[in-house]
């Protein structure tokens, strides 16, 4: 869910190489979403911007951003969680 994306869940985007300029969130379905405070300022803090939007335009605008050749990560949401799967327990998911 948009509450697991924490700055701490989006700490590896500080450290991989290539470094990457934006990292894109991809929430879920269309509709209100959070806003990502503590997340974007974390990132802020290490010079990356955080986009957050639905995960079909999160991917859309992933692939434009990746096709320009930017530096760009993203991090993506399921349209349509899976009952009883959270990501502390992702190899529990039900398949």
């Amino acid at each position: 869910t948009a509450a697991d994306v924490t700055a701490a869940s989006l700490r590896l985007f500080a450290v991989v190489h290539p470094r990457p300029e934006i990292v894109i969130v991809g929430l879920g379905a269309p509709g209100p979403r959070p806003r990502l405070e503590a997340a974007e300022a974390y990132l802020r803090g290490e010079g990356i911007a955080l986009e957050a939007m639905d995960t079909a335009n999160a991917v859309h605008t992933y692939n434009i951003l990746n096709d320009e050749r930017r530096p760009v990560a993203c991090a993506l949401l399921t349209v349509t969680p899976r009952a009883g799967c959270h990501v502390s327990m992702a190899s529990q998911c039900p398949r």
